[in-house]
């Protein structure tokens, strides 16, 4: 294994870890299951990362392109939400989510 791929392997491990500590504290905050869907889409983009360069099959390669889409969906929910303007931008959200889901 290469080094990009060491750091790849050891950023899904703190992304698996983040969207772990993220369960745990989901009665305190709203925004921590938020936080755990986007540890846990990051965390799959980066194991599929190595997969794919490991193996280098091409449906690793798709998987990995649909979990990077996938991972943008909390990214924006989490960024709304935190700003506390997450009603005002709801359309704005709703046409986000479909277009990566449709692009995943």
């Amino acid at each position: 294994m290469s080094g990009v791929e060491m750091l790849s392997m050891a950023s899904a491990t703190v992304f698996l870890f983040v969207a772990i500590v993220a369960a745990i504290h989901r009665a305190r905050s709203r925004l921590a299951v938020v936080l755990g869907l986007q540890a846990v889409g990051l965390f799959a983009y980066n194991a599929l990362d190595v997969v794919s360069a490991v193996l280098g099959n091409v449906p690793w390669d798709w998987l990995e392109d649909v979990a990077a889409a996938l991972a943008l969906i909390p990214g924006l929910h989490l960024v709304i939400g935190y700003l506390g303007v997450r009603g005002k931008y709801r359309w704005v959200l709703r046409i986000f989510t479909a277009y990566f889901v449709g692009l995943a």
